[in-house]
């Protein structure tokens, strides 16, 4: 029995996914980040692809603490990916212009493997 309901982004978390394709082939993309998953023949195995990632990165206020790649998520849903380089990089603590961060994201969006 397959189960044709899209989780949320294994990345940004969002709902906002939807399945799209080609004459060749379908897959699963986020529309807030842009995250893809596996081309495939069916739609249902596409799915079943998407279903199987790993879970969405957990957001929180707290700045990044570490270097790496994160979601920011401003006051407006509006999802951006960033390097941050802790040591080099100061964070703004204004809650008005960037309320959440997910991270670091050790895959980035759009990677197969």
């Amino acid at each position: 029995m397959q189960n044709n309901e899209l989780l949320p982004c294994p990345f940004c978390g969002s709902n906002d996914v939807e399945v799209g394709g080609f004459d060749v082939g379908v897959y699963v993309q986020c529309c807030i980040c842009l995250c893809q998953g596996p081309e495939q023949v069916e739609e249902d195995v596409a799915i079943n692809d998407w279903n199987s990632r790993a879970s969405a990165l957990a957001w929180t206020t707290e700045p990044p603490r570490v270097p790496g790649w994160y979601f920011r998520r401003g006051f407006n849903d509006e999802v951006s990916v960033l390097y941050i380089d802790t040591d080099n990089y100061k964070i703004e603590t204004r809650h008005d212009l960037y309320e959440e961060w997910a991270g670091p994201i050790t895959q980035m969006p759009g990677d197969t493997e």
